[in-house]
């Protein structure tokens, strides 16, 4: 008889712990604050030709967050987000090329002058740029950016 007590207090004891991971799978799938990694790559061209040099940054108006990445020679770009805003429209702005805090010591030391960004002034501002990007899904996105200089 204490035999079976004790093994009705086990399978008791396991029920028990299986609903209880069951609610906890079920509560992990369900967050909401889940925010999936995704990137974008594009090109970006001033007046139809690559923009060779400067840097991209997308800025999302539900959080505040950016990301960003160096513009390469030929125009190429890809910005890496680890939580992206799924769904929502990103603003983006162009700007001079991003350098490390000791790149920019060791120019400053040398009197050299930071870099430019060869865009019109007009994309360095969120207010201004007029450029936008909707956060379409998770993984790979596609931004191609088309400034002009008129």
């Amino acid at each position: 008889m204490i035999h079976t007590a004790a093994r009705s207090t086990g399978a008791l004891f396991t029920g028990f712990l299986l609903a209880g991971c069951l609610l906890l799978v079920a509560g992990c799938s369900s967050d909401e604050t889940f925010r999936p990694p995704a990137s974008i790559t594009g090109l970006v061209t001033l007046d139809g030709q690559p923009l060779s040099s400067g840097s991209i940054q997308f800025t999302s108006p539900d959080t505040g967050e950016t990301a960003s990445a160096n513009i390469g020679s030929d125009g190429r770009y890809k910005v890496e987000f680890p939580a992206a805003d799924i769904g929502s429209v990103y603003d983006v702005t162009i700007g001079p090329t991003v350098t490390e805090n000791e790149d920019a010591t060791a120019m400053m030391e040398a009197g050299q002058e930071p870099p430019q960004s060869p865009a019109p002034a007009k994309y360095r501002d969120r207010s201004t740029s007029g450029l936008t990007f909707a956060m379409k899904a998770e993984g790979e996105n596609n931004y191609d950016v088309k400034l002009e200089d008129r």
